[in-house]
């Protein structure tokens, strides 16, 4: 039946050559598809690696600072502290969950460069925002006047520098090693740091992002040598609103005056991202969607079509015995057979892409589900398609078929 069914196809090819072509574009853009749903989905179902929940960030704007501010920022975090609401709170740099601020940098470890985003933050931001490390431990009082400058790494930087070894205690330069020249980066020196805590992978993106080396430095406000921290993480009691926000707020304004500052819920700022995501990525399914309805119709017309100019065959079939169910299974085998080779090719296209690595953040298992989802879509499309015109087809009367002949 299959050799038989392929001999049909052959030799109609031209026409169906079109129909194949359709089934293949369709196969990619539902691959393609596939892929960014449920790579975006399985980004969204893994653990962020903080808590939002009862977390007010509060942001200084830094660009009125014509003094060094740390002072007066200890105050503000002193105030802070002091209201009932409070629970902790962490001064952090600007780079903050939600906040699409990115700070990037190059770490060094055995001669091996690594690309890793890094947050200045300080003893409490671990507390405040529900990390618990997974390995070592947080930045604490046993870090003052420590030889090397401790760090906390991420689980993927983790993975990428040590792999199976051990990462408690290692020191890792900021800079490139050249044997020539020795340590140098563009200031001159390079920076030695100690790992002293791994936590789980902290996704400051957002939910759909997905995870990327990271590590954490130590800042100090009480050392002049700190950064300048412009925002602060302030975890409160469950139940505390907007009486809240609004007392914070005019606490910091009477303590400095020409500031200006920001309070916002973390919570709201991550339904301000989620909505944006959602938005950006709805053009994108609308497109598509689009493309597959109007295939859909044109390979439904295609098959009628066809249908029609062979009602001489069908009808000569019909008068040799063939029953109705043999003839509507024939057009709908003949189609499905059309999805396959279609499918087939277009597998082969979309295999490409993991093997290039073109996207090496998403995982092969990715792909291999949204090849096959693709395929079932095609599929149940083609027989959908396909089961109204094997109908007509098997109504035709032999008579009036060899008549029309």
């Amino acid at each position: 039946m299959t050799r038989h069914i392929l001999r049909l196809i052959w030799s109609r090819r031209k026409s169906n050559a079109m129909i194949m072509i359709e089934i293949f574009l369709s196969f990619i853009v539902l691959f393609a598809l596939g892929s960014l749903v449920y790579f975006s989905l399985g980004n969204y179902l893994t653990p962020l690696g903080f808590t939002y929940d009862n977390v007010v960030v509060l942001r200084m704007n830094s660009n009125q600072f014509d003094y060094d501010p740390r002072e007066m920022i200890l105050q503000i975090g002193r105030e802070i502290r002091s209201l009932d609401e409070v629970l902790q709170v962490s001064m952090a740099s600007s780079n903050l969950p939600y906040a699409r601020n990115y700070w990037g940098t190059t770490i060094t470890s055995d001669g091996h460069d690594f690309h890793s985003d890094y947050f200045f933050v300080d003893d409490d931001f671990a507390g405040t925002m529900g990390i618990v490390p997974i390995e070592g431990r947080w930045f604490g009082p046993e870090d003052n006047g420590a030889r090397l400058k401790p760090i906390v790494i991420n689980r993927t930087l983790r993975e990428a520098m040590f792999g199976s070894q051990p990462a408690l205690g290692k020191i890792v330069t900021e800079g490139h090693y050249d044997p020539d020249h020795g340590d140098l980066d563009s200031a001159g020196k390079v920076d030695e740091f100690t790992v002293i805590g791994v936590i789980d992978n902290y996704r400051f993106n957002g939910e759909f992002s997905s995870a990327k080396s990271g590590h954490f430095r130590r800042n100090d406000l009480t050392d002049s040598s700190s950064n300048s921290t412009v925002g602060a993480l302030i975890k409160v009691r469950p139940g505390t609103g907007v009486p809240f926000e609004e007392k914070l707020m005019n606490r910091i304004q009477s303590m400095t005056p020409g500031w200006t500052f920001r309070i916002e819920p973390m919570k709201d700022m991550r339904s301000t991202y989620l909505r944006e995501m959602i938005l950006g990525a709805m053009p994108l399914i609308i497109i598509g969607g689009f493309l597959i309805f109007n295939v859909a119709l044109g390979l439904f017309g295609i098959l009628w079509y066809s249908i029609n100019r062979r009602r001489g065959e069908i009808g000569l079939r019909c008068a040799v015995g063939a029953d109705a169910r043999r003839i509507s299974g024939q057009i709908l085998g003949e189609s499905l057979m059309m999805a396959t080779l279609g499918i087939v090719v277009g597998t082969f296209f979309a295999i490409q892409v993991p093997v290039a690595g073109i996207f090496e953040s998403v995982g092969f298992g990715v792909y291999l589900l949204a090849m096959f989802s693709a395929a079932v879509l095609i599929y149940l499309i083609v027989t959908a398609c396909a089961v109204y015109p094997g109908r007509l087809a098997a109504r035709i009367q032999p008579a009036e078929a060899l008549r029309d002949e």
